[in-house]
């Protein structure tokens, strides 16, 4: 049997500077090449046709889509930003001028924000991790804790029919029909919950970080999510209003 067909191929371009409007802050970012080339057993030998390009926030890990036209250069490896601003986008503080001084706006003075651009901030982290969410739930993805899960289930069902011939002669059968029923509803479990734990650990805080200076209220939070389901982000669905305003309330590390 032949296994072939097209998959992405990504390729490293290099780090540059760029504006992330998760940690509200120009950051270092690593560039990649995404190809769609052709593939037997999984082994591809180009690059593919060009897809894009995605930029990935080497402090908050958010990735994005990105226009390589706009940089200079890139850096071979991770520097400090300034030097990265000079070799790879010399203009960027002139660039995001105007957002740095929303985001100053927001840390310091909010109340002074004006209808628009208390919308705009409180909708950039939603729209900015959306492609993550997107990118999740397209396919089922293994976690470490569903890795954990697999691997502990596997060693169980390995142990129980030397147990069972112990503690229970003459009932291994049932014993083993019983844990293999028992694991594959635990499997099924943790991998059904693992979109919960990604919006959970990956997405919320970031979210709560950006949006918390604001102290946004249920109704807002409600509005967001509404507006983001009728234009059909799977993060409208998907994030819990509960669970962000818990976050919410904690102290930030």
């Amino acid at each position: 049997m032949f296994i072939w067909g097209q998959r992405n191929v990504y390729r490293k371009k290099g780090y540059v500077a760029d504006y992330c409007s998760i940690c509200r802050s120009n950051q270092p970012h690593k560039v990649v090449r995404i190809g769609l080339a052709f593939h037997l057993y999984y082994i591809t030998f180009t690059e593919g046709a060009l897809r894009g390009h995605r930029r990935t926030c080497d402090s908050c890990k958010t990735a994005s889509d990105t226009d390589v036209d706009m940089y200079t250069g890139f850096h071979d490896g991770p520097a400090p930003i300034d030097v990265l601003m000079q070799h790879t986008y010399p203009d960027l503080n002139e660039v995001v001028a105007a957002r740095l001084a929303l985001e100053h706006k927001v840390l310091h003075t909010p109340g002074q924000l004006t209808a628009q651009e208390r919308r705009e901030v409180l909708f950039a982290p939603f729209l900015a991790l959306s492609p993550q969410v997107e990118k999740r739930y397209e396919t089922i993805h293994l976690d470490l804790v569903d890795g954990f899960s697999i691997v502990g289930s596997i060693a169980l069902l390995m142990v129980i029919p030397s147990v069972s011939r112990f503690v229970a002669p003459g009932h291994d059968g049932e014993i083993m029909l019983g844990t293999v029923v028992l694991v594959a509803v635990f499997i099924v479990y943790q991998l059904a919950t693992g979109g919960a734990r990604f919006m959970r650990r990956k997405i919320i805080p970031h979210v709560a970080d950006v949006i918390r200076p604001l102290r946004p209220s249920d109704d807002e939070l409600h509005f967001i999510l509404n507006t983001l389901k009728q234009h059909k982000h799977k993060m409208g669905k998907k994030l819990k209003v509960k669970e962000l305003i818990e976050q919410l309330e904690r102290t930030p590390n």
